[in-house]
């Protein structure tokens, strides 16, 4: 990115969220607002203006930067999803997966032992736990999701991408 894209993104991002701002009552600085641009200037643009969209129509409240952050399509599954995903290959070692690199650790973090000893529930409960906090990692560092094929409890790197889902 030039110098010249650059300040044309740091101007959108901060025309947008000073529309948010004011739509949500939110009185901001004009500190708060470059150190809010600074954090958001590291995810897509578009993402940051659809989450900013969500925000206007969906914040009870103030605007903050967490609620912005919350509202930002990373494209991964839920937790839910990812476990979901991973479960079906551990029961049919035929199948394969393709899974954001996170459900792979959040499985070696005790899930996938729980899983195969036959405790799903407990497995599920692991799963969850260590897959919000390495999610809410993925969203603080810039939202790059990387991407694994899981076959027979091996995984290894993907450059493929699911249909109808956009990676960074």
């Amino acid at each position: 990115m030039n110098q010249q894209e650059f300040l044309a993104k740091r101007a959108e991002l901060k025309r947008a969220l000073a529309v948010t701002a004011e739509l949500t009552g939110t009185a901001l600085s004009a500190a708060a607002v470059d150190v809010m641009v600074d954090d958001l200037q590291t995810y897509d643009t578009a993402a940051v203006l659809s989450a900013l969209n969500r925000c206007r129509r969906e914040l009870t409240g103030r605007l903050s930067l967490a609620a912005i952050l919350e509202r930002i399509d990373t494209g991964l599954p839920s937790a839910d999803e990812a476990f979901g995903m991973l479960a079906e290959g551990w029961r049919n070692e035929e199948l394969t997966v393709i899974v954001p690199e996170i459900a792979m650790t959040a499985a070696g973090n005790g899930a996938w032992e729980l899983f195969a000893a036959g405790d799903k529930t407990g497995a599920r409960m692991a799963f969850r736990d260590s897959y919000a906090r390495l999610a809410a990692d993925v969203v603080a560092n810039g939202g790059k999701v990387e991407w694994f094929v899981s076959r027979k409890g091996k995984a290894v790197p993907a450059s493929l991408r699911p249909a109808g889902h956009s990676r960074r």
